[in-house]
């Protein structure tokens, strides 16, 4: 999607808005969290258990990068900044995937994990990233050089996704509101999952999300989607139609 935005950011044929249609069982939803995305490689050097204190431990360093990573979620669970617009009202932090190792009787030469975090408003992805990395290379990575002077830490993007905070009295929401008529509830709502509206909101065009289904069946080993709500989308978008022919 970023080359199209690309594209489309300087092009005055540009969209007039954008309709997200992730899960919001066909409410209109004017905010979400930023989503920020990393894979973190560590590289240290391998030996025989026996001899552990002579290599680097990848797996042993990648874990306490982790609990970093997870004292700044504690922290911000505590002390915010807080957004009560959202189900969870703090920005989160989450370590999903950690790989390493090959053996228990070798010292692991290479270790990575994944992990993400989502903003909310007083919050930057920049800081807290910063604040992660900061720890990694300026006080773990000359650690590990001490023994071992080929020892990395690198940090791989694996997504970075904007937030979205469109105004109650943009032309969107009331356009959106009324294609949605009797189609899902009415209010407006914010929800902590990510989407690409807030890519199209970056690029100047207003931007909501709406769409069928509910993200708490999203991910899990039955994830669905009700009929119903799939014939509520269609008629969103039939109308929709309708509207641009006129």
């Amino acid at each position: 999607i970023l080359p199209l935005l690309d594209e489309l950011k300087d092009d005055p044929a540009r969209p007039r808005f954008a309709i997200v249609g992730e899960p919001s069982s066909m409410q209109v939803v004017l905010a979400h969290k930023g989503h920020y995305a990393y894979r973190c490689h560590v590289r240290g050097v391998e030996a025989h258990s026996s001899l552990a204190p002579r290599a680097v431990n990848a797996v042993e360093y990648a874990a306490r990068i982790v609990t970093r990573i997870t004292e700044i979620a504690r922290r911000k669970a505590d002390g915010g900044p807080f957004d009560e617009r959202y189900p969870v009202a703090h920005t989160t932090l989450h370590n999903g995937v950690f790989e390493g190792g090959t053996a228990f009787n070798i010292v692991p030469r290479h270790a990575h994990f994944d992990f993400e975090i989502r903003t909310v408003e007083g919050d930057t992805n920049e800081a807290l990233f910063g604040e992660i990395e900061r720890y990694a290379l300026g006080e773990l990575l000359p650690e590990m050089q001490i023994i071992y002077a080929d020892a990395s830490i690198e940090f791989e993007v694996l997504s970075a996704t904007r937030g979205l905070d469109t105004a109650p009295d943009d032309p969107i929401v009331a356009e959106t509101l009324e294609l949605t008529r009797d189609l899902g509830p009415r209010e407006t709502g914010q929800v902590s999952y990510a989407t690409e509206a807030g890519l199209f909101q970056a690029v100047g065009i207003p931007a909501v999300v709406c769409g069928p289904g509910s993200i708490e069946q999203a991910h899990g080993p039955n994830e669905y989607v009700d009929l119903d709500q799939l014939a509520r989308a269609e008629q969103l978008m039939q109308r929709l139609l309708e509207k641009l022919s006129r």
